[in-house]
């Protein structure tokens, strides 16, 4: 108690923040799919986090559990860049991640599925807000599902 009587509270850069995030993936944990269908996979955030915090999303393909790829990310501004082989103009042209629901879903498509897009996608979020004029990451969250593609039939 302060000399009025009163509590005093005093709040801390990061106080009020959780370590993590609650981040889900659906549909999982496996979703199967056809060669050639189209997969949408959501990343949901349902932590509560700062209300001036920014969010960066980042979707990551593992074929193995020792080989994990970036594939695409959403810059805490909104944009979206293209990593390592998914940079070529054909991955562009198939994979888009869109932000929904006020930034607390992001929806990732995959069009036209091939057997090699088989495997686990991970979405990983991190939490970012200023602290003294500079940009500080506050919060993580990861969570994957796994995508099995099967041959199309072709019906012989």
């Amino acid at each position: 108690m302060n000399s009025y009587g009163f509590l005093s509270t005093f709040t801390y850069p990061g106080h009020d923040v959780c370590e993590a995030l609650n981040v889900t993936v659906s549909p999982g944990p496996t979703v199967r799919y056809s060669e050639g269908d189209n997969a949408t996979l959501y990343c949901h955030i349902s932590q509560k986090r700062k209300t001036d915090n920014l969010l960066a999303v980042r979707w990551v393909f593992a074929a193995s559990p020792t080989q994990e790829y970036l594939m695409i990310k959403m810059t805490k501004f909104g944009s979206v860049q293209y990593y390592g082989n998914y940079t070529h103009h054909f991955h562009k042209q198939r994979l888009h991640l869109l932000k929904e629901k006020h930034g607390t879903m992001y929806k990732f498509l995959i069009l036209s599925l091939q057997q090699t897009d088989q495997g686990h996608y991970i979405c990983k979020v991190q939490e970012i807000g200023k602290h003294r004029n500079k940009w500080t990451a506050w919060s993580n969250g990861t969570a994957a599902t796994e995508i099995r593609v099967h041959p199309q039939d072709t019906g012989i």
